[in-house]
């Protein structure tokens, strides 16, 4: 699943992991406390991460497609959602039920949205790299705070901050 830019490659192996750690949340009914946490956290840094990738393209002077930049504000809009919709039933049934989305949401925009620019991000990973320096996607949102929703402070467990080169 690489798209030939160890930076935002890092970025989606994070988002994944989160991802992973979400659904299995989830499944074994961890608290309200903890999944609100783990929700907040990947809305987050997914608005980080597609914030990142349109800076990414424009620092480069490559247009990003409307279709695109539209894909990941729809997304983003509807993640917050899900999670708003969290914190007001605290159902988790309903979240299990909408799991499928996010991963295949993922899948897709890794493996067809972002595939399709591969050549862009391998021809300027130098380029990207000397311009975004070794900037981890979770350590500027883990530093801010508050991190946590709502505000009881709550673990978020199994999110790497740094991944190792």
């Amino acid at each position: 699943m690489s798209v030939g830019c160890d930076l935002l490659d890092a970025d989606h192996r994070a988002l994944l992991a989160l991802v992973r750690r979400l659904d299995a949340a989830v499944r074994s009914h961890e608290s309200f406390e903890v999944v609100a946490s783990l929700l907040t956290v990947g809305v987050e840094l997914t608005r980080a991460h597609v914030l990142r990738e349109e800076r990414v393209c424009r620092a480069l002077d490559r247009p990003v497609e409307a279709a695109h930049e539209h894909a990941h504000a729809a997304f983003v809009a509807w993640s917050d959602g899900v999670r708003t919709e969290y914190a007001t039933h605290r159902d988790l049934g309903r979240l299990r039920a909408v799991m499928p989305v996010i991963f295949d949401w993922w899948h897709q925009h890794v493996c067809d949205l972002d595939m399709i620019d591969k050549p862009f991000y391998e021809d300027n990973a130098l380029r990207i790299g000397r311009l975004f320096g070794a900037d981890v996607l979770a350590e500027p949102i883990l530093a801010q705070a508050p991190l946590h929703w709502p505000p009881r402070p709550a673990p978020v467990f199994g999110l790497l901050c740094r991944e190792s080169a």
